[in-house]
């Protein structure tokens, strides 16, 4: 709920950070993705979800208007600068990694791709 205003609160800093000293940081580019995803307002089993979220609107707009390409998706939703700001949206390896954590969740949803992820250096 209401993560519009909550990721850049609590993420998208370290996100930043992560950036500029060139580190991982996979499993929060999972928990974008996953917040995406949710905007969406269509679940994994592709049933309708209630997006609570001050921009749901917009946000709703901006992933219908990409079409189903999770690239497209992304970048659409990344590009909201409220959100995102300027800098993120402009970061490849930003929008590479939250792609490719999007892609994940889609393909193979939730669980199996929490799995797949390294948990202090080890897969699962």
């Amino acid at each position: 709920m209401d993560g519009s205003q909550k990721l850049p609160q609590r993420l998208l800093s370290t996100v930043r950070d992560s950036l500029k000293l060139n580190h991982s940081f996979e499993h929060i580019a999972l928990v974008i993705a996953g917040w995406m995803v949710y905007v969406s307002g269509i679940d994994e089993a592709g049933r309708a979800i209630e997006v609570r979220d001050p921009l749901a609107a917009v946000l709703r707009r901006r992933s219908d208007s990409a079409g189903a390409d999770p690239a497209a998706r992304v970048r659409a939703l990344a590009n909201i600068e409220a959100v995102f700001g300027q800098d993120l949206p402009a970061s490849e390896p930003f929008i590479t990694a939250v792609t490719g954590a999007y892609r994940a969740l889609r393909r193979d949803g939730v669980r199996q791709a929490m799995a797949n992820l390294r948990w202090f250096g080890h897969p699962q």
